[in-house]
């Protein structure tokens, strides 16, 4: 499939933007200067709203507004087809999201403007918030009412209508945004569910799609939820063996698998009460140390290379019987990705486009893990009081076919 552009095209997005110190101007939308904040600083960037259907099927009906944000090429004769840059989760905020990678992904800027662009949902987008629970709630079981309670207080908390928040819904936005700003191509990265959002925009608009970029690759084919548990295990089982590898890890820890095992077996009797203090203010808890917590701390331990590299010494620890590290750790970790995840979009996503595929086999291969089912569980449980579409796509799980340059990241 030929991929060129025309001469003319190269020279349209130079003619649509015109800029002065404070404003752009591309296409119908007027930029303004901004900084995104995020991570350890902020970004000079220009930004804009755009406001599009909250109903596909109702053009002029209810409005909603997109955050954007334009990051210009550092090239004086930049290429006309920026990058796009499509947040994970879902309910990352790709404003929000891009500041923390920008110092090792600012190279993608050097010949192309980086369009960031707030899903449906999520950050300045109609964002989807919700309450979530604290740490030392999961000291106890929770149980699916619990799960269904949290839903219900969500959507008591919501200014707009959940359902039409799903990824077909953020791939018609994108295809608005792309045709407000006059560009003809455009390159895709996505990260996590971002890839799955980049495949179906590549499904519905492959003509607009000039090359893809998907690091951490969720197939089309993928349920996601369903293999959370197996993942974690696969993770830990090459952290675990890096250890085992190296004579002075091993002989100052000894097998972390060993010690995960032994502290599996500890707190499934019930889990001692310890005192924590949360790291951030300083708030003294007393909490039981139990399985849902030893579960959801060593998962979180897994989102970042530098706490995955101090687990087995956290879990030597505890297994003296001082978790408190590793609690307070993971409290840290939970509370950021708390705050950077629209649980709402979250739940109308995965409630429409992938519980419909949970089946009986998903549950059975993820009990045996250290995570169990649990999450597919609560999933399951706040999908039958979350509002979600009924009539998942024809295609939802067929794989995408194209002729496009592909570049896969993934392990």
């Amino acid at each position: 499939m030929a991929r060129g552009i025309p001469i003319s095209c190269w020279l349209l997005p130079l003619a649509l933007a015109s800029s002065t110190a404070s404003a752009l101007q591309i296409g119908e939308v007027s930029f303004t200067d901004c900084r995104l904040d995020g991570g350890n600083g902020s970004l000079p960037a220009q930004c804009a709203t755009l406001r599009v259907p909250l109903y596909a099927e109702q053009p002029d009906g209810e409005q909603i507004e997109l955050a954007l944000a334009w990051l210009p090429a550092r090239a004086e004769h930049p290429e006309p087809d920026p990058v796009v840059f499509l947040a994970g989760g879902p309910g990352q905020s790709a404003l929000e999201t891009w500041p923390r990678m920008d110092p090792i992904l600012g190279e993608l800027r050097r010949r192309r403007a980086v369009l960031l662009v707030d899903q449906r949902g999520t950050g300045g987008s109609a964002k989807l918030g919700c309450t979530q629970l604290e740490m030392d709630e999961f000291d106890r079981e929770v149980t699916d009412a619990d799960m269904q309670q949290l839903a219900r207080t969500c959507l008591a908390e919501l200014t707009v209508d959940p359902i039409p928040f799903t990824t077909e819904d953020a791939v018609a936005d994108l295809e608005r945004v792309r045709e407000a700003l006059g560009l003809t191509q455009l390159n895709l990265f996505g990260g996590s569910y971002g890839t799955r959002m980049a495949q179906r925009y590549a499904k519905r608009h492959p003509a607009q799609v000039r090359t893809l970029l998907l690091d951490g690759v969720v197939p089309e084919s993928l349920v996601l939820g369903s293999e959370h548990g197996r993942n974690l295990d696969a993770a830990l089982a090459g952290q675990f063996q890096r250890c085992r590898e190296d004579a002075r890890c091993l002989e100052a820890i000894g097998d972390p698998a060993e010690l995960l095992r032994s502290l599996r077996e500890t707190v499934a009797n019930g889990g001692d009460e310890v005192e924590v203090f949360h790291p951030r203010t300083m708030e003294r808890r007393q909490l039981h140390f139990t399985q849902p917590i030893l579960a959801g701390t060593v998962r979180l331990s897994s989102y970042a290379p530098e706490s995955i590299a101090l687990l087995p010494f956290v879990l030597k620890e505890a297994l003296a019987g001082r978790p408190q590290g590793m609690i307070g750790q993971a409290w840290l970790l939970g509370d950021t990705l708390g705050e950077s995840i629209a649980v709402g979009l979250n739940l109308s996503v995965s409630c429409t486009e992938d519980l419909p595929a949970f089946d009986s086999s998903q549950f059975e291969a993820e009990a045996g893990t250290l995570m169990g089912a649990e999450l597919m569980r609560g999933l399951q449980a706040q999908c039958e009081v979350w509002p979600h579409r009924q009539d998942p796509l024809p295609d939802r799980f067929e794989p995408l076919q194209g002729d496009w340059p592909t570049l896969l990241l993934s392990g």
